[in-house]
């Protein structure tokens, strides 16, 4: 997660924007409304594409017709987020990154008449409205999801020493490079075993069609989830034989949760009726309808802005994309004069090295 570059407040009652983008990248910092009135519309703006944003509450809001917008080049089109999200409490939006989605500047002509803007930057918006207020929510921080965390376009053009940064005209295009940056994460995750990207637990319908969260079985010592380094979690339910009981968090409540092995562990000692069964002479535990009888929603990944390994991440990142890039595409237009005193297949070969080198220096070790 990272800052968002801009986040601007359409106060509608004042005509004008108010900018808080200082206060939503604090840690704690001064609280601010999200939208107070139908006419208010809330801005979040970033250099690149990037799909939601994690929102730590200070006051739940109450919407109704809450949309999430994304501009096309011609008008403001409605995403349809994976996970939803109403400003309820403290929580994330994750939405597919839209193919269409362009930057553009919010200037009086296309949007609100004003006459001045916090700043004049081109950003990719996503605008937040709805046509309910019962109540106002408050945020003390909001942050961006990005599409890539590790590199980015922009040191990927420094590493090939390219005169003009990559744009949706050149070739490769800009979320060309994106893309291959999005490969290039995924690989270092699957050989680091770890990642430094916002990832969520997974979901699955169960029998009745209803989205239920990462299951597991019930172990009176705790649980290990699937995925260690949490960030947070949402929430711990126990299936009692016809609804899920949402557990409180807390030593001295129902759980507490410890993050970096991605432990949890119960308090208070919760007997299950029928956790086992019984054939013949043996019983069996776990079996039936209180198998899988624990529901969790978190989630995980390492602090890139604090974790050592980060930087290694980034570096083979940014290779691996560059690497691609003089496979795939003839950028030769694009670079500057006398940049080929070391051959290019020289460059690739050495980056090939250095990769695998330092895949192979941030392996992850299970520990169970």
């Amino acid at each position: 997660m990272i800052g968002f570059l801009n986040c601007w407040l359409w106060d509608n009652s004042g005509s004008a924007y108010i900018d808080n983008s200082v206060e939503a990248e604090s840690d704690g910092g001064t609280a601010f409304e999200i939208i107070g009135q139908i006419e208010d519309d809330l801005y979040l703006g970033y250099d690149y594409p990037f799909k939601g944003f994690v929102c730590d509450v200070g006051t739940a809001g109450s919407y109704t017709g809450l949309t999430f917008k994304y501009w096309d080049g011609n008008s403001w089109v409605q995403v349809v987020p994976l996970v939803s999200y109403a400003f309820t409490q403290d929580k994330y939006l994750i939405f597919p990154v839209p193919l269409k989605w362009v930057k553009r500047t919010l200037n009086d002509s296309n949007e609100h008449a004003v006459t001045t803007l916090p700043d004049s930057s081109s950003r990719y918006w996503l605008k937040i409205e709805a046509t309910g207020v019962t109540t106002t929510a408050t945020t003390n921080q909001i942050l961006c999801i990005p599409q890539v965390l590790y590199t980015n376009p922009d040191k990927v053009a420094r590493l090939l020493q390219i005169k003009t940064n990559f744009t949706d005209e050149t070739k490769p295009t800009l979320k060309g490079v994106i893309e291959l940056i999005a490969r290039a994460e995924d690989r270092i995750d699957f050989r680091a075993r770890k990642s430094w990207r916002f990832n969520f637990s997974e979901r699955t319908k169960d029998s009745g069609g209803t989205t239920v969260n990462e299951l597991y079985d019930y172990n009176r010592y705790g649980i290990k989830l699937k995925h260690p380094d949490i960030k947070k979690v949402y929430s711990v339910s126990l299936w009692n034989g016809s609804t899920w009981d949402v557990l409180t968090e807390g030593r001295n409540n129902d759980y507490f949760v410890d993050n970096l092995p991605g432990s949890i562990f119960f308090t208070r000692l919760f007997l299950l009726p029928a956790v086992y069964g019984m054939t013949g002479r043996y019983f069996h535990w776990g079996f039936g309808e209180y198998k899988k009888s624990v529901q969790v929603e978190y989630t995980w990944g390492k602090d890139a802005r604090t974790d050592y390994q980060f930087q290694i991440a980034e570096d083979v990142a940014t290779k691996i994309a560059a690497i691609e890039i003089t496979r795939n595409s003839d950028y030769s237009i694009l670079t500057s004069s006398g940049v080929d005193k070391v051959s290019i297949e020289s460059k690739v070969a050495t980056w090939r090295e250095d990769v695998e080198n330092s895949l192979e220096e941030i392996v992850g070790l299970f520990v169970y």
